[in-house]
């Protein structure tokens, strides 16, 4: 467990040094970075709720920003159309669908451990 911490850990800091190339998106991540970010933060958050419940929640809360800002600036009604106008709508679509992906990895953590709890409830009978 703590190789995969130190490795998860070691990709996040690698993808903050990433960067890109435009007059609107050089100031956005990369769809690289997006996509690392949400494969990494679903990892952790499987691997989280995997172990305990909190420290699934916890690291939802660490990534979590980072998409909620990704996705506020690609509704803002000046900055959203010149990303589309800059980087295309692959970098939307890969956008939404690294999204999609942070959230089902933490919905198929959350499952197991819920799926673990009521397994164990139903072994003690409470």
């Amino acid at each position: 467990m703590r190789k995969v911490v130190a490795v998860s850990v070691f990709l996040v800091v690698a993808m903050l040094a990433l960067d890109a190339q435009a007059e609107v998106t050089d100031k956005e991540p990369s769809l690289l970075q997006v996509w690392l970010w949400g494969l990494v933060g679903g990892g952790l958050g499987i691997a989280g709720w995997r172990c305990r419940w909190w420290l699934g929640v916890v690291a939802a809360c660490l990534v979590l920003p980072f998409f909620a800002e990704l996705c506020q600036e690609l509704h803002d009604p000046f900055v959203g159309p010149n990303i589309r106008a800059e980087a295309g709508l692959a970098y939307v679509h890969g956008a939404y669908a690294a999204t999609l992906v942070f959230f089902a990895l933490h919905a198929a953590g959350a499952g197991l451990w819920l799926r673990r709890w009521s397994a164990g409830r139903r072994l003690t009978g409470r």
